[in-house]
């Protein structure tokens, strides 16, 4: 075996352990999830999204960053209260992480609530659990049992108490990942690392054979 044969069969395992080492990359999968996509005259729903029942609004005093989030100020007690959401493309069975920012003006929270659904996954926010004046970040880890589809909706409401004063709950910045559940481990990767650098070992031996 000549001494580039063996660097390049060196080479090729290098490269896929370095290539393990690098985490795999994890899409944004909400469209417009800031609501920064706007175009005229900020509107529900914003674009991407689907917009149900009353009392949301595009807000453009209150947003956790950018220019604009959308603002729930129906009570508990409404008829009709908005919902949105988003059709989302999933992979059944496949975990996933949902991050986004909220925050409840009201000086008196204690029973608004913020329901949060993905699929078969539901939880619900109290306005009391909430850092008071300023936006909290809420992180919610979706098991794979919950996602049993190739297209999952993802919906947002807020619910105001009536008792409670009439200040709208805000949400900014939200995130959807696949979490790394699904996603080949840095082993694997470095087997697969072995293996080349075999090939290459034994294409070599083969050549050298065959010049004999």
């Amino acid at each position: 075996m000549t001494r580039s044969t063996l660097r390049a069969a060196y080479l090729a395992g290098a490269c896929a352990v370095f290539l393990a080492a690098i985490p795999a990359a994890r899409a944004q999968l909400v469209t417009n999830g800031g609501f920064e996509t706007e175009s005229g005259t900020p509107a529900i729903p914003p674009p991407g999204w689907t917009a149900s029942g009353t009392g949301m609004a595009v807000d453009t005093s209150f947003p956790q960053s950018g220019s604009y989030d959308v603002a729930f100020s129906a009570l508990s007690t409404d008829g009709s209260p908005g919902i949105l959401s988003q059709s989302i493309t999933t992979t059944s069975g496949q975990s996933y992480a949902l991050s986004f920012w909220l925050l409840d003006q009201n000086i008196l929270p204690a029973n608004d609530t913020f329901a949060v659904n993905f699929g078969g996954f539901t939880d619900s926010v109290l306005g009391s659990s909430l850092t008071t004046s300023t936006y909290t970040n809420v992180v919610l880890a979706i098991p794979g049992s919950d996602v049993t589809s190739t297209s999952t909706t993802l919906s947002f409401q807020g619910l105001l108490d009536p008792n409670g004063g009439a200040l709208p709950f805000n949400l900014d910045n939200i995130v959807l990942t696949a979490t790394s559940a699904n996603i080949p481990e840095p082993p694997a990767a470095v087997l697969f690392g072995g293996g080349l650098g075999l090939i290459a070992l034994f294409a070599a031996r083969r050549r050298r054979s065959a010049g004999r």
